[in-house]
C-alpha cells in the first residue's frame, strides 16, 4: 500500500443524465418501430445497464452461430467489454439494471 498512488480525480466531474431525462432519451426511441429505433433503444439500454464507455460498446460482438466468440451472453445477462489498457470487464445487462 505504501508504494501505492491515490486516484485522480476530476475537479469537474462529468455531468450525469438524471432519471427523467434518461426516460424522455428513452422515450425518443420506443415510439417508432424502425429497426434503427429498436437498434437505437437497445444501445440506449446498454449504456445505462453497463455504464460502459463508447468505444467499449463499439467493440461489442455477437454473431448468433458462434457463442464462443460473442461478447454478448443475454441468457446470463452479461456483456464482456475490452476497456481501457485492454483490461477485460464483464458487466450486468437486462431486467433489475439500470433505469426502467
Amino acid at each position: 500500500m505504501a508504494r501505492m498512488k491515490p486516484p485522480r480525480v476530476p475537479e469537474n466531474p462529468p455531468p450525469v443524465l438524471q432519471e427523467a431525462e434518461l426516460k424522455a432519451l428513452l422515450a425518443t426511441c420506443e415510439k417508432g418501430n424502425s429497426l434503427e429505433d429498436r437498434r437505437d433503444h437497445a444501445l440506449l439500454r446498454v449504456f445505462i445497464d453497463t455504464g460502459a464507455r463508447r468505444t467499449e460498446i463499439g467493440g461489442l460482438r455477437y454473431d448468433p452461430r458462434e457463442d464462443e466468440n460473442n461478447d454478448i451472453d443475454l441468457d446470463q445477462g452479461i456483456v464482456r467489454v475490452l476497456g481501457k489498457g485492454q483490461r477485460e470487464r464483464v458487466l450486468p445487462i437486462g431486467h433489475g439494471h439500470g433505469t426502467g
